[in-house]
């Protein structure tokens, strides 16, 4: 849980900034505290924690300010674990959040556990904890009068998801909650999206998951009351009626799943492969497919290799897994110029997004199935980017695909 200064970063220029500002009364600690600014935005973005959330971070910067106004790197940071290792021993309040979900009626059953957070997929709308939940939401919609944002008063049409977790604070609750969900959310997309649409139209561009947490969320006591006058809001541009899904679709996505599932748990860079699903997830959740396009390319540097491994790299490892390569580096580039065209201002015409955002999804594909599953046992994420870097040549493919078949007997 060490919090330390992210490679390349040097923390102490700004931080003697700071101290001239607080010296000089430009600045106090209570304005940092409730308004964000220019130094602690920095700061979150320098420093990094295994496993804290943003909101535990930056609550941990704010403190970490307040110790004094002269600063050396060493003692900030030195400050800030102190600081971070006092919060983890306070005592915990019990929250539980509201997460209604599109899609998700009677595929997700049960109670699923990610990170320590019990997941209940199995609300009933008339328990005691739900029907005070309900008229809370429905009095906090009601004292936003004509401010309700598109869709958010029929989310609780919509099966709940509550999730059970102890946090510091309300953000901190609502943040690893939503990364908990996003993980078993992110499991499920991957094997249930839409079918692409033969014509476009700009004025609804449905996200390509079809499992999406609605519009509106909360966070509550155990018992049900609202614990702040805060809400979440995804965007959706209209609300949306679930999939129709039989039977034996259900059953097959289920399978689908737990074999997923079961391949993660097994696999040497879990914690990544469990990033993945949040990425995945969230990359794919979005009304706007503009958006879905770069966080696809996002997601396919986040398992292409180390930070800051060159397009031409990352295209050439997918294409390596897939039966015609050289074709797959064409579309890699025509997704990479697209890429950078928007990158410096050139966004995608409307009725391209439809299109881009399902290349993307389909390009990034071989080389995430091959991150989840780990069809020849890899020892680390190295050993898997090293076999994507051998000659695009089928015989070596085949050479080394046979080398790894026997390694994996072997280590089992």
């Amino acid at each position: 849980m060490k919090i330390k200064t992210r490679k390349g970063f040097n923390i102490q220029p700004v931080l003697d900034s700071l101290s001239k500002a607080l010296e000089n009364g430009d600045l106090s600690t209570g304005f940092l505290k409730f308004f964000n600014n220019s130094y602690t935005v920095y700061l979150r973005t320098a420093l990094e924690g295994e496993g804290l959330t943003e909101a535990f971070l930056s609550q941990v910067i704010i403190k970490a300010i307040s110790q004094t106004s002269d600063f050396t790197a060493s003692d900030f940071l030195g400050h800030c674990n102190r600081i971070a290792n006092e919060m983890h021993k306070e005592r915990h309040r019990k929250f539980k959040v509201v997460f209604p979900l599109r899609g998700a009626q009677n595929l997700i059953t049960e109670k699923r556990k990610w990170d320590n957070i019990w997941i209940d997929f199995d609300i009933v709308k008339s328990s005691k904890f739900a029907r005070k939940a309900i008229a809370a939401r429905t009095a906090q919609l009601k004292r936003r009068g004509d401010n309700l944002l598109p869709a958010m008063e029929r989310t609780d049409e919509l099966p709940w998801a509550v999730c059970s977790v102890q946090s510091i604070n309300i953000a901190d609750a609502f943040e690893r909650a939503e990364n908990a969900i996003s993980k078993e959310l992110g499991l499920h997309s991957l094997v249930t999206p839409r079918s692409k649409r033969i014509f476009s139209n700009s004025l609804l561009e449905p996200p390509i998951n079809t499992i999406l947490l609605a519009p509106y969320m909360t966070v509550h006591d155990p018992s049900g009351t609202i614990s702040a006058d805060m809400l979440w809001y995804n965007r959706w541009d209209s609300f949306m009626s679930p999939p129709n899904r039989t039977q034996d679709d259900i059953k097959e996505i289920r399978h689908s799943v737990e074999f997923l599932r079961e391949k993660i748990r097994e696999l040497p860079w879990r914690e990544e492969a469990e990033q993945v699903l949040i990425r995945y997830y969230k990359a794919f959740s979005h009304f706007n497919l503009e958006t879905t396009f770069l966080d696809g390319w996002k997601l396919l540097e986040f398992i292409g290799g180390e930070k800051n491994t060159k397009s031409d790299k990352l295209i050439k490892r997918v294409a390596f897994l897939t039966s015609n390569p050289e074709y797959s580096k064409e579309i890699g580039r025509h997704l990479a110029e697209r890429r950078n065209l928007i990158s410096h201002g050139k966004s995608i015409d409307d009725d391209k997004n439809e299109v881009l955002a399902w290349e993307m999804k389909s390009f990034v594909g071989p080389l995430l199935e091959t991150f989840l599953t780990n069809p020849f046992n890899f020892k680390n994420k190295k050993e898997l980017w090293e076999f994507c870097d051998l000659p695009v040549d089928k015989e070596n493919r085949d050479k080394q695909a046979k080398l790894l078949a026997s390694a994996k007997k072997f280590r089992h």
